[in-house]
């Protein structure tokens, strides 16, 4: 596994370097991915693609991870229309328009605090490089284009998704008490006893409670 790792890490690095068109056509099918998961408004896929409380789920059904990639696809898509041009820029704005709603459908508070420092570092780095009014109102035009289709795309919800994600959001909690908060400072223990690691045999004989 570790020599099959390091020998896609090296791979990649090499057609990234290599051949520029294939890094830029991978970067557009990440960011359009997730425009997969409006198939959720269909009744028939919703056991498929939504949790009990009707939130788009990803991997483990957890919607925390189908957060985490909608908000990388948001930010390669915000990425498009700030540096590319032409048709590449359009579709940037395009796309983060139909992909914002579905990072809201996971009702991930985590994922869209995640997305929203992405989206703040990347608009950092665009308008420090070569600083120019002009970068300063695309920022601004992205950023209140952002927040426009979060609040248009809550709406469009499904009334019981509207319901569950408007409670998550407006309870003003980031992480749930005795969960989250727990799990990091266990993990900072964890650190902290043996910072190069422990296998799976670790909690067999020292017991964390996650």
């Amino acid at each position: 596994r570790i020599f099959f790792v390091l020998g896609l890490f090296f791979l990649t690095c090499y057609l990234t370097l290599a051949k520029s068109w294939l890094t830029r056509a991978s970067l557009i099918a990440i960011a359009m991915s997730p425009l997969l998961l409006w198939l959720a408004i269909i009744p028939q896929l919703q056991r498929i693609l939504l949790d009990e409380a009707g939130r788009l789920r990803g991997a483990e059904n957890d919607p925390n991870y189908a957060a985490s990639w909608i908000g990388i696809a948001i930010i390669i898509s915000v990425a498009f229309f700030l540096y590319e041009q032409r048709r590449i820029r359009w579709l940037g704005l395009l796309n983060t328009a139909l992909v914002i709603p579905l990072l809201v459908w996971t009702g991930s508070r985590g994922g869209v605090l995640a997305a929203a420092l992405g989206l703040a570092t990347l608009f950092g780095i665009y308008i420090f490089k070569k600083h120019s009014r002009a970068k300063i109102g695309l920022t601004a035009a992205s950023i209140g284009i952002c927040l426009a289709i979060g609040l248009l795309g809550l709406q469009l919800l499904p009334q019981p998704a509207r319901m569950v994600v408007t409670a998550r959001f407006l309870n003003g909690q980031l992480v749930s008490p005795g969960g989250r908060l727990d799990l990091i400072a266990n993990s900072v223990l964890i650190l902290n006893e043996s910072p190069i690691g422990n296998g799976p045999a670790y909690y067999n004989w020292r017991p964390v409670l996650v």
